[in-house]
């Protein structure tokens, strides 16, 4: 496989969009290739693998395949395939493909024009192009490290500032931060490459996984990667701290409180406004108010306890968050679950509003069209 380029926009910055996509066409293809292995596919033509992305009508869109990115062609035979665009004119077309001597493919009818990610080529066997995928994202990892420690350390660096950590703890680790950078260390680790029995918990591999799956380009891929990174960041590093996923609100409801109000009086008055949506408990509203004053133990809390499977207490029950994401539907007037899903993570960036999975938005919008 040809080794990409792993230059980047800036220092810490994403990778560039075009090597962004190139990894993720890749691992589509590895895992189109990984299903017809375990489906017992055993090709008896010429692999073929088929690109992401292209230019239709002026606009660089995702392209969805009905056969999926990776077909088995007959040598010397025309093979009709569908495929359409995510975005513009969505309307299904057919590109005929043949492959001729020395593995010449010609295309033909409305093949996608302009494609952006790869030129369609013969491939050698299904394992290649598994093994070829799973060193893509290896470097797209490996390209995604310094964007995430960045991240890390932006995000330790803003919860210390909305906190209030004092200086005598800022001595004991990176200035401004409330983390050290140990920590921080094992943060963008587990981010990355997930723990040492393997990948199952990358968070960045999952938002791989996640992309490739979601079959739009309607949240460009940058953005994607920037928005989701940036956010896992702050998340992590609340986790290695021990801040409450709502710690944020219980504090800026303490602040609007006398200074003789007690843990008991900030409960009361969170729960008279609804947060918690009920379940608020007084430990967890000592937890969010003494967490400045724990701040020195951080780097001794377990980093095994932070993988992308962590639940936290405090977030929207599934049914609650879909009620959230119809109000704010029906507020905007955006129906479209993917343009709904990025307007809401641009309006409430940096704001005390609910992390919402962009699966809710999907959620949602199913129940209703059935309603």
């Amino acid at each position: 496989m040809t080794r990409l380029s792993t230059s980047f926009t800036a220092s810490g910055g994403l990778p560039q969009r075009e090597n962004l996509r190139r990894w993720l066409a890749a691992s589509a293809w590895a895992i189109d290739a990984h299903g017809m292995i375990e489906q017992h596919t055993h090709p008896t033509g010429v692999l073929v693998t088929l690109p992401l992305w292209a230019k239709v009508d002026r606009h660089e869109t995702r392209i969805r395949w009905r056969t999926g990115t990776v077909v088995d062609l007959v040598p010397g035979e025309e093979s009709a395939l569908l495929w359409c665009a995510t975005e513009g004119d969505t309307s299904e077309r057919v590109a005929v493909v043949t492959v001729g001597d020395g593995d010449l493919v010609l295309l033909r009818g409305e093949w996608p024009p302009t494609a952006v990610d790869a030129q369609v080529h013969p491939t050698a066997s299904l394992t290649d192009i598994v093994m070829q995928g799973e060193m893509a994202e290896w470097e797209l990892l490996g390209a995604m490290e310094p964007f995430a420690r960045r991240r890390v350390e932006m995000a330790g660096r803003s919860i210390a500032g909305e906190i209030g950590v004092s200086a005598a703890a800022r001595l004991l680790r990176d200035p401004g931060s409330v983390i050290d950078g140990l920590t921080a260390d094992r943060i963008v680790t587990q981010m990355i490459y997930g723990r040492t029995d393997g990948l199952l918990d990358s968070v960045i591999l999952r938002m791989i996984r996640s992309f490739i799956e979601s079959h739009s380009d309607r949240v460009p891929v940058t953005t994607y990667f920037e928005k989701n990174v940036t956010a896992r960041a702050d998340e992590r590093v609340r986790q290695a701290i021990g801040d409450p996923g709502i710690g944020r609100l219980v504090r800026r409801v303490a602040r609007m409180m006398p200074a003789s109000a007690t843990n008991e009086d900030v409960l009361a008055e969170c729960r008279r406004l609804g947060i918690g949506n009920g379940k608020l408990s007084l430990p967890r509203v000592e937890q969010s108010l003494n967490v400045a004053q724990r701040i020195h133990t951080a780097s001794d809390v377990c980093m095994e306890e932070l993988t992308c499977d962590a639940v936290v207490e405090d977030e929207l029950p599934a049914v609650e968050a879909r009620e959230v994401v119809r109000a704010y539907s029906a507020r905007t007037g955006i129906t479209d679950p993917d343009n709904l899903w990025l307007s809401w993570n641009l309006e409430t960036a940096g704001t005390s509003a609910p992390e919402l999975d962009r699966e809710m938005f999907y959620l949602a919008a199913l129940e209703t069209d059935r309603g």
